[in-house]
Formats: C-alpha cells, sequence, structure tokens
C-alpha cells in the first residue's frame, strides 16, 4: 500500500480534471455570449449607417420645386429612389458586397426596411435661440414667430420643409445561442437552465433614426437666368417663352404675392399686363437675372450671350476674366436701365470688393474641374455623362461632366 505522500499528486490531478470539466460550459457560455453581443453590435452600427446614408442620399436630390411649387412630389419622387437604392445596399447589412449572406453562423438579419419622412424646418431655431429651455414665455414667442413666418412662406408656395428624418428597422434572430445548454432532459436535470435569462433572444427589433436638414436649395440644373427682348427670368437653354424656375418662384411673391388674386378679381388689369409687356417691361411682373460665374461665351454664343461688360461706357472697367459671366449688360438686350451704369454682377451673395466675395472664393477653390467635372453643376460627378445615374428621371434637362 503506497504512502499518502504519493497518492497526492494523483489526487491533485483529479481535482484539477474535475474543475476543468465544470469550467468549460461556463467558458463556452461566455465566449458564445462574447459573439453574438459583439455582432449585436456590429448590427446596431450598421443600422446607424444605413439611417445617415438614406438621409445623406436625399441631399443629392432636388427637393425643393421652385418652378412649379410641387414640393411634397418632388420630394415623394426623390424618396422613393433614394429609400430602394439605400434598401439595396445595406439588405444584408453588408454595404460592400452586393449579394453578401444575410446574417452568418451567429445571428441572422431579417425584415430590413426603412422611411423617410420630410418634417417641417422651423423659422427661427428654438435650440439655438433658447438653448435647451423649451418652457416660458420666450418659447411661446418663438412658436407663434415660426407659426406665422412659415405660413408666409407656405403662401408664397416656398418649401417650408427639407428636415428628412430616416427611421430604419430589422430583426436580429439568434443562431449560435441555444435557449438551454447541455440539457439532460426532463424537469430534474442538473442543466435544465435558461441561457436567456428569462429573455426573449431568439429574435430582437432593432430601430435607429437619423435626421438632418437636407433640402440643399439648388435648382434643378443651375443654368442662367438671363434676359431676352425686354423679358428677365428667361431660362438660358430654353425658348423665350420658357421661363426659369428662379423667375417662377419670384413671380409668385410679386406684390406680396396677391398679384394673382387681384388679376382674377380685376380681369382688365391682367388683360393690360399682357399686352403692355409686349413691348415694354411688365409693371407688374417679375425681373430676374442670375448668371454663374465664368468667362464670357464666345464664338457663335457671344450673339446672342455675350456680355460686352468690360468698358468706360459700361461702368465696369476691369474684371476678372475667369467671372465676367457673372455680370449681365441691361444696355445688351434692353433699355430698361438706361443711362445709367448698364453692367451690374448678378452672381449670389457677392460682398465688396470683389476679392473679398466669399461667392468668388468658393469658385476660385474649386479649380476649372470642381469634383472631377468639367461642367459645373454637373448632375453626376462619378460618371462623364450622367444617362445611368439620371435614368427615369422627368428632368431630361441634366448637365454632363464632359
Amino acid at each position: 500500500m503506497s504512502p499518502p505522500a504519493q497518492r497526492r499528486p494523483y489526487a491533485r490531478r483529479g481535482a484539477a480534471t474535475v474543475e476543468f470539466a465544470l469550467i468549460v460550459p461556463v467558458l463556452v457560455m461566455i465566449l458564445m455570449f462574447s459573439m453574438y453581443l459583439t455582432e449585436l453590435v456590429r448590427a446596431k452600427l450598421k443600422l446607424q449607417e444605413l439611417a445617415r446614408y438614406a438621409v445623406w442620399e436625399m441631399t443629392s436630390y432636388t427637393l425643393s420645386d421652385f418652378a412649379n411649387a410641387q414640393h411634397d412630389q418632388a420630394f415623394a419622387e426623390a424618396n422613393k429612389e433614394a429609400m430602394e437604392e439605400a434598401l439595396e445596399r445595406f439588405k444584408d447589412l453588408d454595404s460592400v458586397e452586393p449579394e453578401a449572406q444575410r446574417g452568418n453562423f451567429v445571428a441572422r438579419y431579417v425584415d430590413v426596411t426603412g422611411t423617410l419622412q420630410n418634417k417641417e424646418i422651423p423659422f427661427v431655431e428654438a435650440g439655438l435661440a433658447l438653448g435647451n429651455n423649451g418652457e416660458g414665455y420666450a418659447s411661446e414667442i418663438v412658436s407663434a414667430v415660426n407659426i406665422g413666418a412659415n405660413g408666409l412662406m407656405d403662401f408664397w408656395k416656398f418649401n417650408t420643409r427639407g428636415w428628412v428624418e430616416a427611421e430604419v428597422s430589422m430583426k436580429f434572430e439568434n443562431v449560435l445561442i441555444p435557449r438551454s445548454y447541455l440539457d439532460e432532459g426532463g424537469s430534474g436535470g442538473f442543466f435544465t437552465v435558461d441561457t436567456f435569462g428569462g429573455n426573449d433572444l431568439r429574435s430582437l427589433a432593432l430601430k435607429t433614426r437619423f435626421s438632418m436638414y437636407a433640402d440643399p436649395w439648388n435648382l434643378e440644373d443651375g443654368s442662367d437666368a438671363t434676359m431676352r427682348g425686354r423679358r428677365a427670368g428667361a431660362h438660358r437653354r430654353g425658348d423665350e417663352q420658357y421661363s426659369h424656375g428662379l423667375y417662377q418662384q419670384v413671380d409668385r411673391m410679386v406684390f406680396l404675392g396677391v398679384r394673382e388674386r387681384i388679376e382674377d378679381n380685376i380681369g382688365i388689369i391682367g388683360d393690360f399686363r399682357q399686352f403692355i409687356q409686349q413691348f415694354a417691361p411688365a409693371f407688374l411682373g417679375a425681373f430676374v437675372v442670375s448668371h454663374n460665374y465664368g468667362p464670357s461665351p464666345g464664338g457663335t454664343e457671344a450673339t446672342d450671350w455675350g456680355r460686352e461688360c468690360i468698358g468706360e461706357d459700361t461702368g465696369i472697367e476691369s474684371y476678372p476674366p475667369e467671372a465676367e459671366g457673372g455680370l449681365n449688360n441691361l444696355n445688351r438686350f434692353s433699355q430698361i436701365d438706361w443711362p445709367r451704369p448698364t453692367c451690374f454682377d448678378t452672381a449670389p451673395f457677392r460682398d465688396q470688393p470683389y476679392a473679398r466675395s466669399q461667392y468668388i472664393k468658393i469658385f476660385k477653390a474649386r479649380g476649372d474641374y470642381f469634383m472631377g467635372c468639367k461642367n459645373p453643376q454637373a448632375e453626376d460627378p462619378s460618371a462623364p455623362t450622367s444617362a445611368n445615374s439620371t435614368q427615369g428621371d422627368k428632368n431630361t434637362r441634366v448637365v454632363n461632366c464632359e
């Protein structure tokens, strides 16, 4: 019979084996839950990425229809295309591989859906004016100002919306973790334990939101609103009767927006306006001219669109040649403003002197090929032609990069 001292190493080995057998199931469960939680966090982050992507995608669409004031229709069309594209890209929560599996051995991604809402933008942002305090008379005053201001903007048929909010959701279905682990069966099994902790982890509903002001306030093609004969506000690419969208928006604001009602109630005023504008400026109409910066047109276009603004008799003796296209010569097409200086700068947000203008700083900073495009206001900077990216769009007046 062996002495007790010689039996101790074998006893310790047996104890270690038993401890290892007991701790391994716990370690396996910890490992499985670690993988499950890691994949859950990843799915949540990808869902947030989907929401951000959908809203940012809306910034590439024109949400304000200045020409026809059909803002809701413009948003509906953009919403349909942007959300379909976003869901197609993120249906498997991969966003890289086009046909990746919707999940892995840890979990499956089911019912990835999303919606976009077009919310009203307050005229005065309460958070900026009042901070986080939304109570008291100050808040009531800001609310009243917003109601009145947005009501007036809506009367002029401006787009008072453009605060786009995306809400996306999905179901995160558990594949890896079993509800009961190492269950021997029966009600008295030693390992009969609910590993879900009394919760249902088979399918978790995940949801997230993201919102931002997405309306870029730009026209569809960015073309010039120019003069033809005695008409101001003609689209540069259309005929004389094709009004520019900017002109149509301003025209709705003439006489504080009540001109049409006056003409409808007093028909002779409308008839007289139609008659007088045949040979004189429309005194009840709008006068809108806006040119993009750029070199003055040359060649055959110089006859119709030449500015001829540099000279002692025009009021402008010198001007940067790369920005002469932003000038407009009233005397070139009509006698509206004669004999005062006949040339003026129509580019928006200009300051004096010219070198300090934020508009010209941006114009110079972008270079000759803005975002890789030879033409300004291009529809799709990622392609020489925009046919593929604009397929199905009603707007056929797209500008290509080349």
